[in-house]
This record gives structure tokens, sequence and C-alpha cells, in this order.
């Protein structure tokens, strides 16, 4: 279902492939289809893309996804044999995950407002609601380890800060919005015709032509159905808005936050 979704955009609503609507659709394929692998077309989004996000979620979503291999990572490659210093570690490892989900999104769209990002669904989840990890009383821990020790990258590409509890920057307060006009990308940003894969599918894709400054729908490609419900959240927080100068197309799904929460909370069963 989510693919023939995808396809239909590339066909139908290819000037739209940049857009926040187009990131959280990716978002949701993740969730909903564990076989999902990179590449997906037009994800992550350059950066400055025309039409695009104001804030990438697809290069947030891959700093979080690397967060939580790292953990994974951290917490089986002990080799003391002390108990205690072992819970130490694990907990040390913890919260370098969380830091690092938290400090990738305040580094990347320092202007957007963090719940928007999935911030608070990321720390309720990555800590199992305060019951793994205690992030209040991470800094003391970090004052002991150090991330980059334990084999965490930088955050993000515009930093190598892992922030503490008591020093996170300021918050943003832009909601997430498109970039310039419906028409900003006024040529398929893979061509007229591309191809994808997914497990051992190959999709082959046509884009609809630029007709009248719109794009012209087609009933070609693939289709798919299905009865199941996806998870579904909100995250709140009060900021300033902007506004795009065009509505593009809009998908009814959840927010980038929901992806955090189902996924980090998963991580957290299947290891504990």
């Amino acid at each position: 279902m989510y693919q023939s979704y995808i396809n239909c955009v590339a066909e139908s609503c290819w000037n739209q492939v940049y857009s926040c609507e187009y990131d959280k659709l990716i978002e949701e394929y993740f969730v909903q289809c564990p076989a999902a692998t990179e590449p997906i077309p037009f994800w992550p989004a350059p950066d400055n893309a025309p039409g695009g996000c104001s804030c990438n979620l697809g290069k947030v979503l891959h700093s979080v996804m690397k967060a939580q291999q790292e953990y994974t990572t951290c917490i089986t490659n002990d080799t003391s044999t002390s108990v205690i210093q072992l819970s130490n570690k694990n907990t040390a490892c913890g919260c370098c995950e969380v830091s690092a989900g938290l400090s990738a999104m305040y580094e990347t769209c320092p202007d957007t407002i963090p719940a928007d990002m999935g911030a608070d669904l990321w720390l309720s989840t990555a800590t199992l609601y305060g019951e793994l990890i205690n992030w209040g009383t991470c800094g003391s821990i970090f004052d002991k380890y150090s991330c980059p020790n334990l084999g965490f990258a930088a955050p993000s590409s515009n930093s190598s800060t892992f922030y503490k509890p008591n020093n996170l920057p300021p918050n943003g307060t832009h909601t997430l919005y498109n970039t310039g006009a419906v028409n900003a990308l006024t040529a398929p940003a893979s061509g007229s015709v591309f191809t994808w894969s997914q497990s051992s599918v190959t999709y082959t894709v046509t884009a609809s032509p630029w007709k009248n400054t719109a794009v012209k729908a087609t009933a070609a490609g693939t289709s798919g159905t299905s009865g199941g419900s996806g998870a579904s959240g909100t995250a709140t927080a009060a900021g300033a808005t902007k506004t795009s100068s065009a509505a593009g197309f809009s998908l009814q799904l959840p927010s980038v936050g929901v992806w955090l929460s189902v996924v980090g909370a998963f991580t957290k069963m299947v290891l504990f």
C-alpha cells in the first residue's frame, strides 16, 4: 500500500516530493513496513530543495535511526565482569541515545518547534517513559562517560555536541511548513522515467507531464489496499506559525513524533 502511495506521488504529484507531507509518508512507511529499506525515491530531500519542508524531516529521521543503532551496539559491546559497572555503562548508553536524538533535532532544525520534530515523544519512548532512563539525571552520567568513546558518532552534520538535560538550546518557534509555491519544482526530480526497488519488487515510474501549471493525474502504476490502521498520536507546543505561499497536496498521516514513538518503544521491548 505504501509503495503504491510512493509511486502515486512520483507519477502524479512529483512537484511535492520534497514536501513535509511526503516526508511524513516515508516515515509512516518505515513504521508499517519493517522490511522497508533505502534508497527511497526523493528521500531524504537535498538541502534547500525547491518546495521542500522547512525542516528536513528525512535528516532528523536518519539521525534518530542512527542513534538507535548505536545504542544497540553500545549495550551489546560489554566486556566488564562487574554488574555495577555494566549497569552504569548501559545507563550511559541510554543517555547518549536520548541525547543524540534530541541534539540532532535541535541542530538540524533550530527554528522548528521541537515537538513538531517528535522531541517530546522521542524523550518519552527512548527512556521508556522514564522507567528505563531518567533523562534528568543524565547530566551526571555525561560527567563520567563520553558518548563518542561509547561508539556514538556526531548527532548531526551540523554539530558534534551531545546536549545535557540542563543545557539544551532554546526551543524553536516555527511550525512545519512547505517552502516556496506549489510550482517551485517544475520538472521531475529523477527525470520522466525512473526505477526503484524494495525487496524483490522493482517499480518503473513514469511522471505525468506538466500541463496548465498543474500536474496531470493518471491511472497508471501499481495500486493496493490495506484493511489495517496505522499508529497515531500527537505532540503539541506553543510558538509562532509560518505558512507556505501555496497549499500542496495533503496526506492525512501522523506526525514525525509517531514514528519516533513506535520505533523507540519497539526497540526497547525487543532489547529488554
